[in-house]
């Protein structure tokens, strides 16, 4: 197969990020079993011959301007070419791609890297709102011209197909180029550059000094790494320039800790220095919120370096396979971790050498290249995950999305399965709305100055529709014990994957406990109950209200938000239900706005809802967010008042 790559740059030795990494490792793994590859990339270099059937050719450009030379070309030689593969997400490149296949209907794929996921799309900030425009406008039109699009894990691939790829959607890892492990010579020059002795155990970052890396994290979280090893030093490699208002927070951090000797940086590491850095690690960590699959990882794995990382690094099956740690994206998780890892020798050990075993099964170049050979023939066996944006029912059980089927003989007393398989479906960006500049962010200060007032911390609180845990791990870090329920087993398997580790009980509402009539906790249990979005959706709400009155302890506080019927998003919502209901559009198809409108049924005025309230032993304190579209109700439980 004649097979080109298109790539923003491509400078072997010297790769900035990932992605140019990868596509040249992945070219040399096409050649080797016998495919014609040619990089096409930008840059002033001659041709590079790599092999007989292997080169990079460079055509004059820019970086975020593509090239008029290298778009030519493609125009000229497509016929060249059984196959164009383009990795240039927000770039002109991969619009010069897509112009390709419309002209010629040329049979083209695109590798998304993961720089799709919507934790990078949401929010008003300038980078934000650009971005998507562009995707409107540029993007989105060129994914859906390919004859499949890529994505490194069964998580993008739902996440490309909830931004809008209609076209056939791709599984298909990162691999690394298997290399022999650093030798101790490299060790010890990378060692030597930072003053650092031999004995002295070295956590390794490598990787963007950029806001979504969270390096901050990992800063504090040295302070639990020092309380049982106190020799310990964090070395973090990359370009501090990157990001110049993020690295001068770095660094206030670090003297706000008093960590200055003990955090080095490193710099821009080639790749001699890369291995240097990872062989001279006994923990390798990378907390990121966001990452495609980060090759930084695979690196120090296949060394055997053992990984401690977050669940935004998407690497939960190496989690499962015992190759890694994931912990939630909290300092003292981050650091207890990396502590006990380098204090036991056997996990240290065990751990070592699965990590490499892992690696070199499951992302071996060679394996992976057979792999994309199928998906470039359309093979039936080649692991696509979505045709026609609904689930091929072929895949394994990777990538597989419940969608909502409406119910109408849905009895009452249950919490409704459309609602259930809505919120399954949006697990995995759900936790989204609660980062810094999410829509849902406010929700923490907000529930947590009204608790205090009614409810002081120490007491346990139940989370009741706890969803991916971000509430939970916000009223756990107030001082409340928490225990998190929810009847969306997708929500459940994201908190416990993000949050159990700090301590916080997750349980799944079964069937029967879905009714409303009996939840998995004794009488007089809990301090406090909290339920955020979630009253609209309980039917019939009045059995739900009294199981929480049932497992509250006296003089308990409920906190409870629903929407507020004088808002005049309420109204508008109101309109948008009453035509949706004349909609022709298949359950299955509809948006996930309106799947949400068509679940939330319980939108009453407060008077109701002090009746309802009433009824089921709870007191009406107050209420506060008039003005606001989410009305936070607080009642209480006094004594004689249990239904």
């Amino acid at each position: 197969m004649r097979i080109a790559h298109v790539v923003y740059e491509c400078e072997p030795g010297h790769f900035i990020g990932g992605v140019q990494k990868m596509v040249y490792e992945l070219a040399h793994a096409q050649a080797a079993r016998g495919d014609v590859v040619e990089i096409l990339t930008v840059g002033d270099h001659p041709v590079l011959q790599l092999a007989a059937n292997l080169k990079i050719r460079y055509f004059p450009g820019q970086f975020h301007w593509g090239s008029s030379a290298l778009c030519e070309m493609l125009f000229r030689e497509h016929g060249r070419f059984d196959v164009i593969h383009s990795h240039n997400t927000f770039l002109p490149l991969n619009r010069f791609v897509a112009a390709t296949a419309r002209r010629f209907s040329k049979r083209v794929f695109f590798n998304a890297h993961g720089a799709l996921d919507p934790l990078l799309l949401s929010g008003w900030n300038t980078k934000a709102l650009k971005k998507r425009i562009y995707n409107a406008c540029f993007e989105r039109p060129n994914l859906n011209i390919a004859r499949g699009v890529i994505g490194l894990t069964g998580e993008e691939c739902r996440q490309l197909q909830r931004f809008g790829v209609k076209v056939p959607i791709y599984e298909l890892a990162n691999g690394i180029g298997l290399q022999t492990a650093p030798t101790a010579e490299e060790t010890k020059q990378f060692r030597g550059r930072l003053g650092l002795g031999d004995p002295i155990p070295l956590v390794v970052f490598v990787g963007r000094i950029s806001r979504k890396k969270n390096i901050h994290l990992l800063i504090e979280a040295m302070n639990t790494v020092l309380a049982t090893v106190p020799d310990a030093r964090l070395v973090i490699c990359g370009n501090r320039g990157m990001e110049p208002d993020y690295t001068v927070i770095l660094d206030e951090l670090i003297v706000q800790h008093q960590l200055g000797p003990v955090v080095h940086w490193a710099g821009f590491l080639d790749e001699a220095g890369k291995r240097g850095a990872l062989g001279s690690a006994r923990v390798f960590a990378h907390p990121s919120e966001s990452e495609g699959m980060a090759l930084a990882i695979l690196e120090a794995m296949s060394f055997g370096v053992p990984a401690v990382v977050t669940p935004g690094c998407y690497m939960q099956r190496a989690t499962a396979a015992g190759a890694l740690k994931e912990v939630a994206p909290e300092p003292r998780a981050i650091g207890s971790a990396i502590a006990d890892l380098i204090r036991n020798e056997i996990q240290h050990a065990q751990m070592s050498r699965t990590a490499a075993a892992y690696v070199r099964s499951e992302h071996s170049w060679k394996v992976l290249a057979e792999r994309l050979d199928g998906i470039y023939r359309d093979q039936p066996e080649a692991s696509v995950i979505f045709k026609n944006n609904s689930v091929d029912p072929t895949a394994g059980s990777v990538g597989k999305k419940a969608f909502m089927t409406n119910d109408p003989a849905q009895p009452a007393g249950t919490a409704g399965r459309p609602a259930r398989e809505l919120f399954d479906s949006i697990a995995t960006t759900w936790e989204d709305k609660y980062h810094e500049d999410g829509s849902m962010n406010h929700r923490r200060q907000r529930f947590c100055s009204v608790l205090h007032q009614y409810a002081p911390p120490k007491g346990r609180l139940l989370d009741f529709g706890c969803a991916s845990g971000d509430l939970s791990a916000t009223f756990s870090h107030a001082g409340y014990r928490v225990s998190g329920v929810d009847q969306a087993p997708a929500m459940i398997e994201r908190a416990r994957i993000r949050f159990a580790p700090v301590g916080i009980e997750f349980k799944l509402l079964k069937p029967e406990e879905q009714q409303g009539i009996v939840l998995p906790f004794a009488d007089e249990e809990f301090s406090a109950v909290v339920a955020s979005s979630v009253a609209e959706y309980l039917v019939p709400i009045s059995t739900y209200l009294q199981e929480w009155n049932r497992v509250a302890k006296p003089g308990a506080t409920l906190l409870v938000t629903v929407p507020n019927p004088l808002h005049p998003l309420r109204w508008l919502e109101s309109i948008e239900i009453f035509f949706s209901r004349f909609s022709r559009t298949p359950a299955a198809k509809q948006s996930d706005r309106i799947r949400y409108l068509m679940t939330s049924v319980n939108r009453a005025g407060s008077g109701t809802w002090r009746k309802l309230l009433a009824d089921a032993g709870w007191t009406w304190v107050d209420a506060e967010g008039w003005f606001h579209p989410l009305l936070l109700v607080v009642a209480q439980k006094y004594p004689g008042k249990s239904r």
